[in-house]
């Protein structure tokens, strides 16, 4: 008798999981007995087959569901919709070349895959998940409800020739990785949220493509890019938040890892905010992978490990660790020294800067080249320029253009100098005896903002005034200056007019 108990204990425990097929003899109520194999529902846990070869009638769910299948699988041009009304699927779905849409209700369920150009619509209700979204084999998943994934280290994969697109309503939470395990994957994104924990990631996979042209990206760690030819694009009003590093190959990950051809484009007004680094690990440039920045587009980062591999045009910008690049112009200006004018201008950082063009006007309004200062190219160091205009007469105007590689331009402030022949500035006399006083005539200057400075030769300021009439008359005593030069400075928002004067 023992022994019959065991047999019958051991046969208990491997009784196997019941399927049913839907047969839509009556309609297309999911909760109708009549509909389904044998003229009953499902138990609970029994496996659902859904084939057209099987019924007359595709399955509608529009009311909660009498019973909660263990797997679901829709194959051979089948469909299943869901209109609303609530199911637990208490394993997964699998959709083989068939159509699954939710377009209302609650769907609780383990996973979902899509294989052999499936279609499966996640249009509207809510979606729970425990396990991966996986979208295979030229699949197409659409979005635009709240699909939540309740454990943790579940992926969202998209593998050869899949489509994953995100569209306005989409709140996409709770997945571990969007993880790219295929040939020629696509996921596009034109609204909505999809927030990861984890990473972002090219691993296994070639010639994948990402477009978001609006909604908000978040990437809780890194945004990864270890295969080939894969083109990644951040456009329209996109908003992509990455809370690690955006990597170009593996860090150390060898030649496998090489990220060749993989370009990045940010455009639009689209905006790339990294908090960590941006790295083009294996080869950077030299891998032929880049991070492309024009339109209004924009990227903020921690640190940017190789300028080369960044190109910016347009109007484009990357706030490089609190530096805007491309070109940070720290200041311009311009001496008369003389008779020459004398053009001084830093810069903080550079990227991709070619050259410098000066141009020059009698008007301050016709301007022509007149001469060219090889730039650093790509720097973020402070490099100093100088450019000597000779023997100017008269009123000039100066403007500095900055020429990129690719031929994109930026020009900068217009500077005024007026020559000893047009003076605004005089001063008598000239050199100075000590223990005397001079005089610093100014006249017909726009005086907004307009100082009178003294500074010595190694840079201390030792007099200055502010001028208030467009015609000044300003005395100077010499008995708190020391013999030697001084440069006697007029500066406003418009010019700057510089005299040197030697004390006695």
């Amino acid at each position: 008798m023992r022994n019959v108990c065991a047999i019958c204990i051991f046969i208990l425990s491997i009784s196997p999981v019941f399927s049913q097929t839907w047969e839509g003899d009556v309609s297309s109520d999911w909760n109708d007995p009549l509909n389904w194999s044998g003229n009953a529902l499902p138990g609970n846990g029994n496996n659902v087959i859904i084939n057209p070869t099987n019924y007359t009638n595709a399955p509608i769910m529009s009311s909660n569901s009498a019973f909660e299948p263990g797997d679901i699988t829709i194959s051979n041009g089948g469909t299943f919709t869901i209109t609303a009304g609530d199911i637990v699927v208490r394993d997964d779905i699998f959709v083989d070349n068939a159509t699954f849409t939710i377009s209302g209700g609650t769907l609780d369920v383990d996973e979902i895959t899509g294989d052999n150009n499936a279609n499966v619509n996640l249009t509207g209700g809510t979606i729970s998940m425990s396990n991966d979204l996986d979208a295979n084999s030229g699949s197409t998943f659409t979005i635009s409800t709240t699909v939540t994934q309740t454990t943790a280290a579940e992926d969202l994969n998209i593998g050869t020739n899949a489509t994953f697109i995100i569209q306005a309503g989409a709140n996409i939470t709770g997945f571990d990785d969007v993880d790219f395990d295929g040939d020629s994957g696509t996921l596009t994104m034109t609204g909505g949220t999809l927030d990861i924990d984890d990473d972002f990631k090219f691993q296994d996979g070639d010639d994948n493509t990402v477009n978001v042209s609006g909604g908000n990206l978040i990437v809780g760690d890194d945004f990864e890019i270890e295969t080939d030819n894969n083109q990644i694009t951040f456009s329209g009003t996109a908003d992509v938040d990455v809370g690690g590093d955006f990597e170009f190959g593996a860090n150390g990950g060898g030649t496998a890892n090489d990220s060749t051809n993989s370009n990045v484009n940010v455009g639009g007004n689209a905006t790339l905010d990294v908090t960590g680094d941006i790295n083009f690990y294996e080869g950077g440039s030299g891998s032929n992978s880049f991070l492309n920045v024009n339109g209004s587009g924009s990227v903020t980062t921690n640190n940017v490990d190789d300028l080369g591999s960044v190109n910016i045009s347009e109007g484009g910008t990357v706030n490089n660790g609190g530096t805007i690049l491309p070109v940070v112009l720290l200041f311009f200006q311009g001496d008369l020294d003389q008779g020459d004018a004398v053009l001084s201008w830093h810069t903080a950082s550079e990227l991709n800067n070619e050259y410098f063009e000066i141009l020059h006007s009698k008007n301050g309004v016709d301007f022509t080249p007149i001469g060219r200062v090889q730039g650093a190219g790509s720097t973020s160091e402070v490099t100093e320029y100088s450019y000597v205009d000779r023997n100017v007469t008269g009123i000039n105007y100066y403007q500095l253009r900055q020429v990129d590689f690719d031929g994109a331009s930026e020009e900068f402030n217009i500077i005024r100098i007026e020559s000893e022949l047009s003076s605004s500035l005089t001063i008598y006399p000239n050199p100075i005896p000590s223990n005397i006083d001079f005089s610093i005539r100014i006249k017909e200057i726009n005086t907004d903002d307009t100082t009178i400075k003294i500074i010595s030769l190694d840079g201390r300021e030792v007099f200055r005034k502010t001028v208030k009439d467009s015609s000044n008359l300003i005395k100077v005593g010499t008995s708190q200056l020391e013999k030697g030069n001084y440069l006697v400075v007029l500066e406003s928002k418009t010019q700057r007019i510089t005299r040197r004067i030697v004390i006695q």
